[in-house]
C-alpha cells in the first residue's frame, strides 16, 4: 500500500492511504471515510509519478 500526496485541484493537501498495493500501471484508487463515503481516483502510475484526478465520490 502507498500513501498519496495530492498537489493540485480540489483535493490539494489532502494525504490519503491508497487501498490498491503498488508498483501498478492503470486502475483506481479508493478512499473511504468510514460509512460516509468513497472517492474513486482513476491513476496512472509512470515511474515514480502517479498521474491521478478525481471522477466519482459516491455516498453511502
Amino acid at each position: 500500500m502507498e500513501t498519496i500526496h495530492f498537489v493540485g485541484g480540489p483535493l490539494a493537501g489532502l494525504t490519503l492511504p491508497s487501498s490498491v498495493p503498488a508498483p501498478w500501471k492503470g486502475g483506481w484508487y479508493r478512499f473511504e471515510a468510514g460509512d460516509r463515503w468513497t472517492l474513486y481516483v482513476p491513476a496512472y502510475r509512470a515511474g515514480r509519478e502517479v498521474l491521478a484526478q478525481p471522477r466519482v465520490q459516491t455516498g453511502r
